[in-house]
């Protein structure tokens, strides 16, 4: 039996060829490769989707500027459009940079084409030729790149009135603030003239993108929606945590963007804004990611939210220097952790990234080599439960050096409870363990914790003078906790495993015990990548993007794939539940440490 009748044995014809989504973009390039073309086919890849291009311009630029512009001819951009729809054809289009009323109506013409409108009437087509089947117009977003961060202009404005006629084909248009503003200054014939329009608030925002729609509706046959992307807004600020007594606690500056969608109803996303240089080809990343979305058959709503939470987690995890907020001055030379000295790249494969680096032995977090194994599985299960983990501010005040010391020193004991009971954990699955490699390693995890990790939380102690230096070590814990109870997310989670442990059966509770390593893995390395300019925060991040941390969380990852392996449907399902439950409880307990919570009575 070949090796592909064996796959598909195993995992079901249908995943072994599974149904291949197609994007095109027609866009400009980015010889920097944090927009454009480049941003748009790394977000295809990163979303699932089989990339294909049509240049409209070739830019040399960087991470500081563009430094020359250089247009496609109008008969090569229709030439690419036509060779890739006219044989592999296209799910979903994305519309980036087109520069010029040439370069659009090299577009329009294409489209005419090859997705003609249907006749009104029979008497309108032609009864001399043979009836043609009629391709279904694909659903084609439109990054209306007219402006860019810093206020130029990208296109023409003798070609933003030629703007119409690419709308009436679009299924969605993702202008930013200032680019939603020219449009409804250029395309709204009858509206009067004002001042200068400015929008300062989210209100304002909702107002423009409703306005627009409705404009475009009346005045151009536009029957789509209206994304008007939040970026340019000043800090919005909204509620985010709880506090105990069940009063609004703490404030978060969010990026807002909202959504008019073609029956007028209005969407809002809001993000966790995250302060960083490292933006360039944000919109372009936005924008492909919706199409590669709408591509896979998702709605228009949900494809905008899924968007805009990859978006957000490529800024998270976008190579920065320390320094690099948006409002220090830029350095001078490339730090080891950036990309180039300027506004620098996303980082578009973030999601892939603990399905990778095993597979080609790169440094760093750890993860299982294979897409089809148990491993991968259990991280994909638990995506958006990571991406919450690393936008919580309690992760990026430590690589900000920004979260309160009182906070830290909360997290510290606390983690000091939750490590002996997890401990506790361990030494049970070690004796539960049904080989010599598992009972072996979760001995030695536990004995790592106790003289590990546990030692370093001490030494934070004896440093804040929460402990003397002469204390005996395990008098001067036991002392320490007995002052400083464990709070409740903290005992809920710890019984939770203890029940796990006791009553469930071993492979259960292997699989509970893996998120706690493998997230603080990830979470380590994350942190590592950003640095952190405050000290006692660089060691604890240190001790777990660690080589040694990466070695043994890898080591749990192969003994519970390894249990998953020789286990039914629902024994692996019932493992699948409970790595998802534990990883909530992950998030839970930062937030925990965040708001320093305690029993409320």
């Amino acid at each position: 039996m070949s090796t592909l009748q064996q796959q598909q044995q195993q995992h079901g014809a249908e995943e072994a060829q599974p149904r291949v989504y197609r994007c095109l973009t027609i866009a400009g390039s980015d010889s920097g490769g944090g927009a454009g073309i480049q941003a748009d086919l790394k977000t295809f890849a990163a979303r699932g989707v089989f990339g294909m291009s049509a240049i409209t311009a070739i830019t040399a630029q960087n991470t500081t500027g563009v430094s020359g512009v250089l247009p496609i001819p109008p008969e090569t951009i229709q030439a690419q459009i036509e060779a890739v729809l006219s044989d592999l054809g296209a799910d979903a289009i994305k519309i980036g940079m087109l520069g010029s009323k040439e370069s659009i109506e090299a577009v329009l013409g294409s489209l005419a084409r090859f997705y003609p409108p249907a006749p009104l009437s029979a008497d309108d087509a032609d009864a001399s030729s043979a009836p043609q089947p009629r391709r279904e117009l694909p659903p084609i977003v439109l990054d209306s790149v007219m402006v860019a961060k810093g206020g130029q202009p990208l296109l023409d404005e003798s070609a933003i009135a030629h703007l119409p006629a690419i709308l009436r084909y679009a299924r969605l248009v993702t202008p930013n603030i200032p680019e939603a503003i020219l449009l409804l200054e250029h395309l709204a014939p009858c509206a009067p003239k004002k001042e200068k329009r400015v929008a300062t608030t989210v209100q304002h925002v909702r107002e423009v993108a409703a306005e627009l729609a409705e404009c475009l509706r009346v005045h151009h046959q536009y029957t789509g929606a209206v994304l008007v992307k939040g970026g340019h807004l000043e800090e919005e600020r909204r509620k985010r945590h709880v506090s105990d007594d069940g009063e609004p606690g703490e404030e978060d500056a969010v990026v807002v963007d909202v959504l008019c969608d073609g029956e007028g109803r209005l969407f809002e996303y809001a993000s966790v804004r995250v302060h960083t240089r490292s933006t360039h080809g944000t919109g372009c990343t936005l924008s492909s990611a919706i199409a590669a979305e709408l591509a896979r058959g998702r709605d228009l709503e949900a494809a905008v939210r899924k968007a805009v939470r990859y978006v957000h987690g490529a800024i998270l995890h976008a190579p920065a220097p320390d320094d690099a907020t948006a409002t220090t001055p830029l350095p001078a030379l490339p730090s080891p952790y950036a990309l180039g000295s300027g506004h620098g790249p996303l980082d578009h494969m973030w999601k892939l990234k603990p399905l990778l680096r095993s597979a080609t032995g790169a440094a760093g977090p750890v993860a299982p080599g294979s897409s089809h194994d148990f491993g991968a599985e259990l991280w994909t299960s638990i995506e958006g439960v990571f991406e919450k983990i690393i936008a919580h501010p309690f992760i990026q005040g430590l690589t900000s050096g920004e979260l309160p010391e009182d906070v830290f020193k909360f997290y510290i004991v606390q983690d000091m409870h939750y490590l002996r009971e997890y401990s506790r954990i361990l030494a049970l699955l070690a004796a539960k363990a049904d080989c010599n490699a598992g009972m072996l390693l979760f001995l030695e995890s536990a004995k790592s914790i106790v003289g590990g990790e546990c030692a370093m939380h001490l030494q934070f102690c004896r440093e804040w003078g929460m402990m003397a230096e002469a204390d005996d070590a395990a008098a001067g814990l036991a002392s320490l906790l007995e002052a400083h109870p464990a709070s409740p997310t903290n005992m809920l989670y710890t019984s939770y495993m203890l029940r796990i442990g006791f009553d469930r059966p071993y492979y259960e509770g292997v699989a509970a015990v893996l998120p706690c390593a493998w997230i603080y893995n990830e979470v380590g390395h994350y942190l590592k990548s950003k640095g952190s300019p405050h000290p006692q925060y660089a060691r604890w991040i240190e001790t777990y993007g660690s080589e040694e941390f990466s070695a043994t969380t890898k080591s749990l990852i192969e003994i519970t794939t390894g249990v998953a392996a020789g286990l039914g449907d629902e024994q692996r399902r019932r493992m699948r539940e409970c790595f998802v439950q534990t990883s909530k409880f992950e998030y839970m307990f930062w937030d925990m440490a965040h708001t320093k919570q305690t029993f409320p009575i």
